[in-house]
């Protein structure tokens, strides 16, 4: 009987994902990171899937480093956007008292 090969590999590599990394690290979305590096926005969907699988049962493979790096790429994109956008904030900008609730 013949073995089976496991289909068709995958285009999971270290430089697609430097890519995917270096995308969002340029304020791409992720699907435009996934495009940027030649790859698909439902493959790298799929990779996060399998990654928060294995994490759920304590298994660490290649999919669960993906999923850390990507994570910590948002994470830090998202970070500066936030200090973005509280540097352009004045004082004037409180004058209403939005902080203060109640009437």
């Amino acid at each position: 009987m013949k073995s089976v090969s496991g289909g068709r590999p995958i285009k999971l590599t270290g430089s697609v994902l430097e890519d995917i990394i270096y995308g969002i690290g340029k304020g791409l979305t992720l699907k435009a990171s996934c495009k940027f590096a030649g790859i698909s926005y439902s493959a790298l969907a799929w990779w996060m899937s399998k990654g928060k699988q294995a994490k759920q049962i304590d298994i660490t493979n290649q999919y669960t480093a993906v999923l850390e790096r990507i994570n910590q790429a948002t994470f830090a994109e998202r970070l500066k956007h936030r200090k973005k956008f509280l540097s352009t904030l004045h004082p004037r900008d409180f004058r209403y008292e939005w902080n203060k609730r109640g009437g």
